[in-house]
C-alpha cells in the first residue's frame, strides 16, 4: 500500500485501508473516491492515472465488448435500466483476452468472474487494472445476457466522466450525423432526434466510422465511454449502426418525424421522399402522420 485513506499522505503502519468491492455498480457509487476527479484531466497530476491503486475486487458480468488491438473489454451486470453497471477491464498484455490459466479466448456474451488486485484510469476512465499483477478472469457458468438500454443524447451528456451509463450498452434510436467527422475524439459528431450533441466515436473498431456517412440517419448501439472530456457511444462492429431511411423501397405514405431537434412532413412516393419542415410550434401527432399544435 503506497497511500493513506486520504489518497495523498504516505501510509504509516496499520493505517492502509484497502477497498473491497464486489460488484460494478459498486464501482461506480465509489468513483469519486476511486478516481480523483478534480485532477486526472491534469497532465501535472494524474494519480493512478495509466497504473493501478490496490483494492480488492471480484465481480461479475457479461462481456459486451472487446477492443480490436486485445487491450481490453468490457462487462456489464444486468440492470433494468442499464445505469452503474459497466466497466472496463484493462489488458497489459494480450493474455488477458483469455481466460487465466487456458488457451480460450473471451468472446462477446461470456459470462466472466473478474478478480483483480487493483483499480486504475486512462483520462478519468475508470477500469479494471492489475495493481501487482493479480489479475484473474474466469468463465462462469452462468447464462445471462445484455440486452442495449435505449437513451437519448441529454441522458449521456453530464459533462463528468462519472456518468450512470459510463461503460454501459445503448441504443440512440436515431442519430443524424454531421457534415463530417472530427478528431479529438475521432468520430462523427451529430445529433439526437431532439437535436442535442452526441459523438460517435471508434474506440473499439476504428473502421466503424466509415459504415456511415454525412447528414444521414442512423440507429446507433454502443459503449458509453469517456473521451476528451465527451461522453460518447462507442460502436463494437458495422452491425451497431443501422441505417434508417425515410421512405423505405417503393413505399408511398405521408409521415412526420423527429431528425435532429427539427419536425418534418416526410411524403414518400415510389420509395422516393420529399420533406417540408413542420413550423417551430408543431410537433408530431400521436400517430406520426401529421404536424400538429404543440397545445393540442
Amino acid at each position: 500500500c503506497s497511500k493513506n485513506t486520504d489518497g495523498k499522505t504516505a501510509c504509516e503502519a496499520g493505517q492502509c485501508v484497502i477497498p473491497k468491492l464486489n460488484t460494478i455498480q459498486q464501482l461506480h457509487q465509489n468513483y469519486h473516491t476511486l478516481i480523483n476527479l478534480d485532477t486526472c484531466k491534469d497532465s501535472s497530476d494524474r494519480e493512478y492515472y495509466d497504473s493501478a491503486r490496490p483494492v480488492e475486487l471480484t465481480v461479475e458480468g457479461v462481456v459486451t465488448a472487446i477492443r480490436e488491438d486485445e487491450l481490453g473489454f468490457v462487462i456489464q451486470e444486468p440492470s433494468e435500466d442499464g445505469k452503474q453497471a459497466g466497466i472496463y477491464v484493462y489488458c497489459q498484455g494480450k493474455d488477458c483476452m483469455k481466460y487465466t490459466g487456458t488457451d480460450t479466448h473471451i468472446q462477446i456474451g461470456d459470462n466472466v468472474k473478474i478478480t483483480s488486485d487493483g483499480i486504475g484510469h486512462f483520462y478519468c476512465q475508470m477500469q479494471i487494472r492489475s495493481f501487482q499483477n493479480k489479475l484473474k478472469i474466469e468463465k462462469t457458468n452462468k447464462t445471462e445476457s445484455i440486452a442495449p438500454v435505449i437513451v437519448l443524447a441529454n441522458d449521456l451528456n453530464t459533462g463528468k466522466p462519472d456518468s450512470p451509463y459510463y461503460g454501459s450498452l445503448v441504443t440512440i434510436e436515431r442519430f443524424t450525423t454531421g457534415t463530417d467527422k472530427q478528431e479529438n475524439p475521432t468520430g462523427w459528431p451529430g445529433l439526437d432526434e431532439n437535436g442535442k450533441d452526441i459523438i460517435v466515436n471508434n474506440g473499439l473498431k476504428p473502421e466503424t466510422l466509415n459504415a456511415m456517412e454525412p447528414q444521414k440517419t442512423y440507429q446507433v448501439t454502443g459503449i458509453v465511454n469517456w473521451a476528451f472530456n465527451k461522453n460518447v457511444i462507442v460502436p463494437r462492429s458495422n452491425d451497431d449502426i443501422i441505417f434508417q431511411p425515410n421512405c423505405e423501397e417503393n413505399e408511398t405514405s405521408v409521415k412526420c418525424l423527429k431528425m435532429a431537434g427539427t419536425v418534418y412532413l416526410t411524403t414518400c412516393t415510389d420509395g422516393q421522399e420529399t420533406q417540408e419542415a413542420c413550423a417551430s410550434n408543431k410537433q408530431c401527432d400521436k400517430d406520426n402522420q401529421i404536424c400538429r399544435d404543440l397545445a393540442i
